[in-house]
């Protein structure tokens, strides 16, 4: 009842004011606007009472909201994936989505049951990767020989099972052989910018090796034993880290507004014009301000006997 109250009592009261305030403007839409009663007049006791909770000023809330805005509709466009795209992305689908890795295995069963008890490879991620192979730092965990495969891929796949083999024939030598599921783990896959699948790498001594042969056991064990001197030995990129992902997806976020205001040039010109009367106004306050306490000290104090 009181809020009620009071709107209707500054709808009565300040509905002269603002035909006053709407008259002297040179914008006909604005005084069409505060004519419709009691929306805008509610909006106007909303916009009044937030500047008011957080001590902002309405330039500063105006301006605070079109950067809200332009954020919301850059990540709708970044969404869209009308402002930017992502080659890499798409290059990794299409590995994926090739006519030979289409055709599914329609013995899934069989194919599980002849693996039945063999041993599995080690499993890889974003967040264990770094730690258990040191493949930019140390390497003193051994050598390793890492595939990047996925579930989807029938290739991937048979790599999988050939290296199972390899590792049976090489159990007993130093070699650790893991895999990394390029589906779940993106980080990984940005770093060593996996474009299709399958991948295998060897790494050894802070290099890394990638094998570009025939997918047969004794093709991958000749490598590993020394036909990698024959490959162009590559350095390991470094870890990327959460701080470095979210860096990245800022810099995403910017392109993307700069993008969507680059294509909108009255959205620019809106804005700019925005933010300087903002500015103009927050300095023509602290200047007065700055006269006022000038002024205040300035003046003789009066003697008190």
């Amino acid at each position: 009842m009181i809020m009620e109250g009071h709107i209707s009592h500054n709808l009565s009261t300040n509905s002269s004011k603002l035909k006053l305030w709407a008259s002297r403007s040179d914008s006909g839409i604005i005084y069409l606007c505060y004519c419709v009663p009691p929306y805008i007049e509610g909006l106007r006791l909303l916009l009044t009472y937030i500047t008011d909770k957080f001590r902002m000023g309405r330039p500063q809330f105006i301006a605070v909201m079109l950067v809200i805005l332009l954020g919301i509709t850059a990540l709708g466009e970044l969404a869209k994936g009308t402002s930017l795209e992502d080659p890499a992305e798409e290059t990794l689908q299409t590995g994926f989505d090739s006519e030979e890795e289409k055709e599914m295995d329609l013995d899934t069963q069989d194919w599980d049951d002849e693996f039945e008890g063999t041993p599995t490879l080690r499993v890889l991620n974003d967040d264990n990767f770094e730690h258990d192979t040191q493949a930019a730092t140390g390497q003193t965990t051994g050598i390793w020989l890492v595939l990047f495969w996925s579930h989807h891929s029938v290739p991937s796949r048979n790599a999988e099972a050939t290296l199972l083999q390899v590792y049976t024939q090489m159990r007993h030598s130093h070699l650790l052989i893991a895999a990394v599921n390029v589906s779940s783990n993106p980080r990984t896959v940005q770093r060593f910018d996996i474009q299709k699948v399958p991948v295998l790498i060897l790494f050894r001594e802070r290099r890394m090796y990638t094998y570009k042969g025939h997918w047969a056991v004794m093709n991958i064990i000749k490598f590993v034993k020394g036909g990698y001197e024959s490959v162009t030995a590559e350095t390991v990129p470094k870890e990327i880290t959460y701080s470095d992902q979210l860096l990245e997806t800022l810099s995403l976020y910017y392109q993307a507004i700069i993008t969507y205001l680059a294509n909108r040039p009255g959205i620019l010109a809106g804005v700019g014009s925005t933010l300087a009367m903002c500015g103009y106004l927050r300095t023509k306050r602290w200047l007065m301000r700055r006269q006022l306490n000038n002024a205040a000290k300035g003046r003789p104090r009066k003697r008190v006997d």
